[in-house]
C-alpha cells in the first residue's frame, strides 16, 4: 500500500479502475470512465546520435495525411539541455 497527498497518473483513465483508492473516486467519475473506450496509439521512440534537423534549423515535427502512413505524427523528443536526440512518433490504427 502507497500513501500520498497528491498523485499524477499516467495512464490511460481506465485503467485507473483497476487501482483500489481510499477513499475510493466519485462514482460518477467512475461511471464514466468505464464507458470511456480506451484509444489505439502506439508510441515510439526513435534516438539518434545528434539531432541532425536542428542542424538544418527544423523542428522535428511532422504531420502526416496520407491514412496508409504508419506514422501519423513525429515530435521532437530531446531532452531540454540537448542531451539524448530523439524524435517521438504517433500511430494511430
Amino acid at each position: 500500500m502507497l500513501q500520498a497527498k497528491y498523485v499524477i497518473s499516467a495512464i490511460p483513465p481506465t485503467l485507473c479502475l483497476k487501482i483500489n483508492f481510499n477513499p475510493g473516486l466519485p462514482p460518477l467519475r467512475n461511471q464514466l470512465i468505464s464507458r470511456v473506450p480506451m484509444g489505439s496509439v502506439i508510441k515510439c521512440m526513435v534516438y539518434y546520435k545528434e539531432a541532425f534537423w536542428r542542424k538544418k534549423d527544423y523542428c522535428g515535427s511532422m504531420i502526416i495525411e496520407d491514412e496508409e502512413a504508419p506514422i501519423g505524427l513525429t515530435l521532437d523528443d530531446t531532452k531540454p539541455d540537448g542531451t539524448v536526440p530523439a524524435i517521438m512518433g504517433y500511430s494511430v490504427f
